[in-house]
């Protein structure tokens, strides 16, 4: 795995998301103010909801808008085995016979698929992002998850 095709398919995901969220905004709006959606009655609320809607749009594209800019200026350290594990470490992660890629960042919540590997986008503001912060390669990670308490490995570190 190379940590710059990571990057590179996450901006390629993250444009994509921003450009299909921009054009539901925009689409939204335009629901919003459109002389179809003007209240028909007292009681009639299509363009209010709309309008809400379109609010509520706006501000997922802004934050949106944010995290691709992020990424854009974003050039994360590389790691090595013997590194403490510190935000832009791309990791594997061993539960059993379960692998699985996190590449620790400030704001996760993403999964993405590069080259037939999914990758989690994993915040340290996360149980498992907290748990792995300081871990080497070879390290045994404790954390609380919804299905209770886990323990992985850190497997690969890059």
């Amino acid at each position: 795995m190379n940590k710059a095709d990571v990057l590179t398919a996450i901006r390629e995901v993250l444009a994509a998301e921003f450009a299909a969220q921009k054009q539901t905004a925009a689409a939204a709006l335009d629901e919003a103010t459109s002389e179809e959606s003007r209240p028909e009655n007292q009681y009639d609320t299509r363009s209010l909801e709309a309008s809400y809607l379109a609010g509520a749009l706006a501000d997922r594209l802004a934050a949106l808008g944010q995290l691709c800019a992020f990424f854009d200026a974003w050039q994360p350290a590389d790691f090595t085995e013997d590194d403490p594990l510190a935000v832009g470490a791309l990791v594997s992660l061993a539960e059993g016979e379960q692998e699985w890629l996190c590449l620790l960042v400030p704001r996760g919540g993403r999964k993405v698929t590069i080259d037939g590997s999914t990758v989690t986008l994993l915040s340290p503001g996360a149980p498992l992002g907290a748990a792995l912060l300081g871990c080497e390669e070879g390290d045994e990670v404790e954390f609380a998850s919804p299905r209770g308490i886990r323990v992985v490995e850190v497997s690969t570190v890059w």
